[in-house]
């Protein structure tokens, strides 16, 4: 039999909430910057000659310091990583950039602690604009901050991402490079893609991998989730996977076959390279980080679930304290 006391009850929340704070912090879960933009992802339809209009609005939190805020129109460019690249005017070559025809008002401005300020982004989509898509972003940033020779700049772009209207959509696209790591016993096959969209429009993909003997039996394969952010016409996007075969690779002659598709299963484009191992070929069976994210998870899960029936067990009793009736002692099971 065990009593439950308010003390021991706040302690242990206490505790709880400490450990679920760490695990998300061990998983990556990052705090917001203090620049807040609401509107910041414009995907728009249009038709040629029309009209864009799009407003922002740009705070800081009260407790933060004044900030200089600058805006401007820049190319839409991606890093091998999928991560936005904001591309100046000399940069901009694309001929699905929407730059040339858009602008912001104001371009700069002065934001003291909990104020806030109306960007409004305007243009004409051009008559000939032609098919498929046009990007552009919208990237606000802050004056250096901070004192001697390092300063901080916050920074936020916002994706503008417009489809001309009744316009076909091209999905094409080329792998550009294959980087294979030859065997090494006791390691996995790694292999790198490097894929561009030669299309006109955005779009998701991902990548498989098979590794095949001469007589196209499939030894190993592999894919990739489907990419977090779409591609953008003209940019590259890298996929990594590793091949683990099942059995022992004999030395001899391989190929691995590198594919590139959209989530529906349609192939964009597909490369067989061909691999030469000198040497007998015995993996070790590698193990991923799944497990580890999905153990987190249910701890996290436990962990709330106990909060909430500790909560109301303890308001069960305060309940019973108020009302004048005898306070009994309840079983509780006990937490290891």
């Amino acid at each position: 039999m065990i009593l439950v006391r308010a003390m021991d009850f706040t302690r242990l929340n206490i505790i709880c909430i400490f450990s679920i704070i760490f695990i998300f912090s061990f998983v990556g879960v990052r705090a917001s910057s203090a620049l807040g933009v609401g509107g910041a992802i414009f995907n728009y339809e249009i038709a040629p000659g029309g009209h864009i209009s799009h407003e922002m609005v740009v705070s800081i939190d009260r407790n933060d310091p004044p900030i200089d805020i600058e805006v401007e129109v820049v190319g839409f460019g991606q890093l091998l990583d999928g991560g936005n690249m904001e591309l100046k005017k000399e940069l901009d070559m694309s001929p699905y950039s929407a730059r040339t025809f858009l602008n912001v008002s104001p371009t700069s401005f002065h934001l003291k602690p909990g104020e806030s300020q109306k960007v409004l982004l305007e243009g004409y989509v051009p008559a000939n604009v032609g098919d498929g898509g046009r990007y552009a972003i919208v990237y606000l940033h802050s004056l250096p901050q901070g004192e001697g020779k390092i300063g901080v700049i916050l920074a936020i772009d916002v994706p503008v991402l417009l489809t001309i209207q009744e316009s076909p959509k091209i999905y094409n696209g080329e792998i550009t490079n294959i980087t294979l790591e030859k065997p090494v016993s006791g390691k996995s096959i790694n292999v790198s893609i490097i894929y561009k969209n030669t299309g006109n429009y955005h779009y998701k993909a991902l990548a498989e991998v098979l590794l095949m003997d001469e007589a196209d039996n499939v030894l190993s394969r592999n894919a990739t989730p489907l990419t977090f952010s779409s591609i953008i016409p003209s940019c590259s996007r890298i996929f990594k996977l590793s091949l683990s075969p099942n059995d022992t690779l004999m030395p001899g002659t391989y190929y691995v076959n590198s594919i590139v598709k959209l989530d529906n299963g349609t192939i964009l484009d597909s490369k067989k390279e061909k691999l030469q191992s000198e040497t007998k070929f015995e993996v070790e069976k590698s193990t991923t980080n799944i497990w580890i994210l999905i153990c987190l998870i249910v701890v996290i899960l436990i962990l709330v679930s106990y909060i909430l029936w500790r909560i109301r067990r303890a308001r069960a009793i305060i309940r019973k304290t108020n009302g004048d009736y005898p306070l009994e002692l309840e079983k509780i099971p006990q937490v290891a």
